[in-house]
């Protein structure tokens, strides 16, 4: 079953995760903080890796997250994870929390180590903008 809900508060946003079993990423152009936001909730997404660096983004998202399971290589696995989401993810993934955890555990939710990492490209990118 799909339900769209339009016009909801930030809060009702979230809360809604509580009622949704899985996120079936778009492609050619997928999720970013979408996918970061229901990982957070808990919420698995299956996605589809592409090509270029905006395509992969979803799929990035979940390899940091150690949740490789759901990344489809192809439109025909794709639907095979979607299809079978319950059979193949339920004794895996019994519970969001699992999600959840592995997603805040991951290196994208890392700030000290962003910001340091982030700290020394900037320093780096000042000394190489001098010495020219």
């Amino acid at each position: 079953r799909i339900i769209f809900e339009f016009g909801t508060s930030r809060n009702d946003y979230f809360l809604s995760y509580n009622n949704i079993d899985v996120i079936l990423d778009t492609f050619p152009y997928p999720g970013g903080t979408t996918t970061c936001e229901s990982l957070f909730m808990g919420t698995p997404v299956i996605t589809m890796q592409g090509n270029s660096f905006i395509s992969r983004n979803s799929a990035n998202i979940l390899k940091n997250s150690n949740l490789d399971d759901f990344i489809a290589k192809d439109k025909k696995e794709y639907l095979k994870l979607a299809k079978n989401f319950k059979k193949n993810f339920d004794s895996k993934y019994v519970n969001k929390e699992k999600i959840r955890d592995n997603f805040l555990k991951s290196s994208i939710m890392d700030s000290n180590n962003f910001s340091e990492d982030f700290k020394f490209k900037i320093r780096s990118a000042w000394r190489e903008f001098c010495n020219e």
